[in-house]
């Protein structure tokens, strides 16, 4: 019994680092602790092996940016696990609008627009709400928006 236990415990552990939008920073100061680096409305994070980066916009959580401290990829179940922590409705989908681009793999959850964007060189998973995806761009340079 005491096997068992300890067993879905050290299953279930992992998923308790997986972040969720729309959380306050408050929310994700008690989930991971305080933050290394705040920059404004952006909070840094290291979790384990993770950099997790978030910004917010009004007050909570509607960008995160999650990679590999060590460089590595994440693993499918990995990202999978993010895009289902961070679902807000049915869950995402691949998202067949966009071009097949050996360097990106692109999602959507269709009734809330939330995106999820996976880059294969640098092992960046990012998820946003539409809110924060449009809030985001606004800052970049002009020519880094194409």
């Amino acid at each position: 019994m005491k096997h068992t236990l300890a067993l879905i415990t050290a299953l279930l552990l992992p998923l308790t680092c997986f972040a969720r939008l729309g959380e306050t920073k408050d929310q994700l100061s008690a989930r991971y602790g305080k933050a290394f680096k705040e920059d404004g409305n952006k909070l840094y994070y290291k979790v384990d092996d993770l950099n997790i980066l978030f910004i917010l916009y009004q007050d909570k959580a509607s960008l995160m940016m999650v990679s590999r401290c060590s460089k590595g990829k994440l693993s499918d179940k990995e990202i999978q696990t993010f895009l289902a922590e961070n679902a807000a409705g049915s869950g995402f989908k691949i998202d067949k609008s966009e071009p097949d681009d050996p360097e990106m793999k692109y999602f959507i959850e269709p009734e809330t627009k939330r995106v999820g964007v996976y880059g294969f060189s640098e092992g960046n998973l990012m998820i946003a709400t539409q809110k924060g995806a449009k809030e985001h761009l606004k800052h970049l340079p002009k020519d880094s928006k194409e």
